[in-house]
């Protein structure tokens, strides 16, 4: 149902961009240094209105894994 009605949360994003990095990115402010780079990527909800909450993530990768930053409210 959720498919038929167009509700499916990322339907319209296939993928996103994910920057490489060579050491682990400092987890202080999501704005600066490597993570300055990488653009946010908004997460909607799975509702027939758009969240109450926003909520965003960003990704970076390195060898020894996948770093994430997510910022959300309540």
């Amino acid at each position: 149902m959720m498919k038929e009605k167009g509700m499916l949360p990322g339907k319209d994003r296939l993928s996103i961009d994910v920057n490489m990095v060579e050491v682990e990115p400092e987890f202080v402010d999501f704005e600066k240094g490597a993570w300055a780079k990488c653009g946010w990527n908004v997460l909607n909800g799975i509702m027939s209105e758009r969240p109450l909450v926003s909520s965003r993530f960003k990704i970076l990768a390195g060898r020894e894994g996948l770093y994430i930053a997510a910022e959300g409210g309540m």
